[in-house]
């Protein structure tokens, strides 16, 4: 009898011990980007689709200190499904122009986003054909750009 009442406080150190380690697991678990989904559809209008874009392109560009960062990384995956192709100028209409300026939007014109700030007048790099695809946002520490690629086309995209 002596021994289980030893026992005892052991047991109760490991079911905290237990508790402890649940507790760190739900934390990293809701705060960390490793179980984060980065997926989110977007569907509807192309002007619609066109500003969500370019609020992630503008995230993505602060987080890697407006186009200081020599670290490249994947910022947002989006599933679009517009009614219209949906392309580089439809964007770069709901730019910051001042902080991302983007004025080669081939074929069209994108010459009235330009920046007083930066020398390099094209920080957007423009890979989307579809109107219905899954399109990879990313910056690029090499060429400190964001690029909008097309990573997967699909027309069963919903």
């Amino acid at each position: 009898m002596k021994g289980v009442i030893e026992t005892v406080p052991n047991f109760i150190y490991i079911l905290v011990a237990i508790a402890v380690g649940l507790f760190l697991f739900s934390l990293l678990y809701n705060y960390s980007d490793l179980f984060v989904q980065k997926q989110t559809a977007l569907k509807g209008d192309k002007n619609y689709i066109a500003k969500k874009i370019a609020d992630e392109i503008e995230n993505c560009w602060k987080l890697h200190r407006n186009g200081l960062d020599s670290v490249s990384g994947i910022c947002k995956e989006l599933s679009i499904n517009s009614k219209e192709n949906l392309t580089e100028k439809d964007v770069t209409r709901f730019l910051d122009c001042q902080s991302i300026p983007n004025i080669n939007c081939t074929p069209e014109n994108c010459s009235f986003c330009t920046s007083d700030y930066v020398k390099d007048q094209d920080k957007l790099k423009w890979f989307v054909k579809n109107k219905k695809a899954i399109i990879e946002i990313s910056y690029s520490g090499f060429e400190r750009c964001i690029k909008v690629e097309e990573i997967y086309k699909d027309t069963k995209i919903s």
